[in-house]
Parts: C-alpha cells; sequence; structure tokens
C-alpha cells in the first residue's frame, strides 16, 4: 500500500495496514514522521510520489491512499496515476475545488482506475441502516436533518453529513445559502481554513440539512431527523432516541398541520453498533477487483465538493446559491483552503 500524507487519519491507515500484514510506503514531506511510520513497519520517504515510487513494484492490486490535505488530493491523484497505481482511496474532501474534482475523475476514467472516497456514514450505511430502524412505525419520509456541535468545521465535519443527506433524503440538493466565519484553529494548519456558522441546503419538497457549528464550543455534533410526526435524534456514537407525538393526538389532528404537536413519547432508544468506516473502505479496495462500483464513488465526492463549495460562495456571496447545472466559473474554479 502507498499512503499519501501521515497525519492523523494516515496514522490510522497505517495501522490497519500493520494489522492486515501488507507492505507500505509512507509519502510525507515531514520527515520528523518517519520514526511513526517505521513504529507500525512501514517504508518512508519525503520525496515526490514519482520520485518515492521509482524502484517500487506496482501490479494491479497495489493500493494508494490520498491521505494529505484536500489542496493537494488532485496532483496527488495524477502523480499516482501517472506511476500505474489502479486502486486509490481518497479522503475526503475529494478535492477542495469543483474543477479538480472534475480533473480526478477524468483521470481515473482515462487511466481506469478503481477510486473511492471515504465518507464515515457511507461506509457504515447509517441511512439505510436508520430506514430499517423505523420503517415499521410508519414514520413516513424524512423531512429534514440538522446537525450542530461545536468546532466541527464545515468541511472537516460538515462535509460527512453532506453526502449523508443525499442518502437520506435519496436525492440531491438544489440550493445552498450559509453566513459563515472562518477562524485560524485548524489542527491540520493555521494556513487552512476552519468554518463556522450556519448553513442549509434545499432538497426541494421542504427537504432540508442544516448545518450549525460555532467554533467557541468544544462540543461534539448532535444530529436531529425530523418526521411529520417523530424527532429521531442520535449523537456521534450513535447514541439514539426517537420521539414521537402520542397516537391520540395525531388522530385528533386528522392530518392537519400544527405547530403545537409535541413528540414527547419514547417510541425508540439505544445505541448503534456499527463500527469503524475506515477498515471498510479499506477491505472494500483490497478485496475487489477494478470493477467495484464503491460505496463512495468519485461521483458522491465530487457532488459532496460541490455542496461545500455552494456553501462557501453562498456566504461570500450573501446569497443563496444554485447548485443544479453549475455553470459559474468561480464557483467551479475557485480552491478553497479547506481540509
Amino acid at each position: 500500500m502507498v499512503l499519501v500524507g501521515l497525519g492523523s487519519i494516515g496514522r490510522h491507515y497505517l495501522l490497519q495496514s500493520s494489522a492486515r500484514n501488507l507492505r507500505c510506503l509512507a509519502i510525507d514531506i515531514d520527515s520528523n514522521k518517519e520514526p511513526i511510520a517505521k513504529d507500525l513497519g512501514s517504508l518512508f520517504s519525503t520525496h515526490s510520489i514519482t520520485n518515492a515510487l521509482e524502484n517500487i513494484v506496482i501490479d494491479s492490486s497495489t493500493l494508494a491512499v490520498i491521505a494529505n490535505w484536500g489542496p493537494q488530493h488532485s496532483d496527488a491523484f495524477t502523480a499516482l496515476a501517472n506511476c500505474g497505481i489502479q486502486k486509490v482511496i481518497v479522503e475526503k474532501p475529494m478535492a477542495t475545488s469543483i474543477a479538480d474534482c472534475l480533473t480526478i475523475e477524468s483521470t481515473a476514467a482515462k487511466f481506469r482506475i478503481n477510486a473511492s472516497v471515504h465518507f464515515r456514514w457511507a461506509y457504515l450505511n447509517l441511512a439505510s441502516v436508520i430506514e430499517n430502524l423505523i420503517q415499521d412505525l410508519g414514520l413516513g419520509e424524512p423531512l429534514a436533518l440538522t446537525s450542530s456541535g461545536g468546532a466541527l468545521d464545515l468541511s472537516t465535519g460538515g462535509i460527512h453529513w453532506m453526502d449523508f443527506a443525499r442518502r437520506l433524503f435519496k436525492s440531491d440538493a438544489t440550493s445552498v445559502v450559509s453566513a459563515l466565519h472562518s477562524k485560524a484553529i485548524n489542527p491540520r494548519s493555521p494556513d487552512l481554513d476552519f468554518y463556522d456558522g450556519v448553513t442549509s441546503f434545499d432538497f426541494g419538497e421542504s427537504k432540508r440539512l442544516t448545518i450549525m457549528h460555532n467554533n467557541r464550543a468544544s462540543v461534539a455534533p448532535v444530529q436531529t431527523i425530523m418526521y411529520e410526526n417523530a424527532v429521531l435524534e442520535f449523537d456521534i456514537s450513535l447514541n439514539y432516541r426517537l420521539m414521537v407525538r402520542p397516537e391520540v393526538e395525531v388522530a385528533q389532528s386528522k392530518g392537519v398541520i400544527t405547530r403545537y404537536g409535541k413528540a414527547n413519547e419514547v417510541a425508540l432508544e439505544g445505541q448503534l453498533d456499527l463500527g469503524e468506516s475506515l477498515p471498510k473502505v479499506l477491505d472494500e479496495m483490497i478485496s475487489t477487483d477494478n470493477n467495484l462500483s464503491p460505496l463512495g464513488s468519485l461521483s458522491d465526492g465530487r457532488i459532496a465538493v460541490e455542496m461545500l463549495s455552494g456553501a462557501l460562495y453562498s456566504s461570500q456571496c450573501k446569497k443563496a446559491i444554485s447548485l443544479v447545472d453549475i455553470d459559474d466559473e468561480y464557483l467551479i474554479n475557485h480552491k478553497w483552503k479547506v481540509s
């Protein structure tokens, strides 16, 4: 396995590769990370991808993981492709501009590379698990998803919920409006932005994803899915509680929408034990051939970046941004300083 970037996520990949007895080469410009790689039985290089792989035997089973900073993903993908790598996992965000995402997609098609994007909730099948959890309760379709918490960053933490919302609503966002602010607290680098504020995506038919973060708070996110007569709340550890309106109250309302409905009866509660997503994305790419249709596709990765870019652009322009048939040159080409 070739690992590009030995930050916190890269270390997790090294741990997983070590547990699977995979031979690994870690590539990172920071020479201080060499002991970390060697402790986990990995080779290490501070050279460019091209130079680092010059004397490495690469075949169709060789897997690469791109886990460096988001603005570097597109160049890393191209370099790996030129070295003959045919399997690539890209950490989110897939890239930091829509144009770079399109470049990755075209490069993958040209070199016939099987590539995936690691979205946590996609690889834990969370949307399907929730659907199965409540399927016998007659709640109807989900109408709104809200994620709120402290210093989580719209890219670092929020993009996972953007991808999840598409799977929950089974549709794509049509527009976004946001009011965001950045603070130099990104743990990866002070040169990278770290956004808080409020972002709302419209999925049509009154379905919305709203993300609210606050860079002054050290609080993990809490998610709420709203149905016509119920609310499902869950935290980052997937502890959940489903609150519903009393059946008598619902019957009396005769389907009329009211602002006074009280979802105050506990219908379900517990914790979902879905494991970790990183081993699943790794095993998916290791154990399959190049005809794989990954749970997190490059198309999924690009759409999430379109949503993220649209949100950042909306805050910059102070207006709602359409996410349908995007043709704004600035929105397509601008490379945001996020990761």
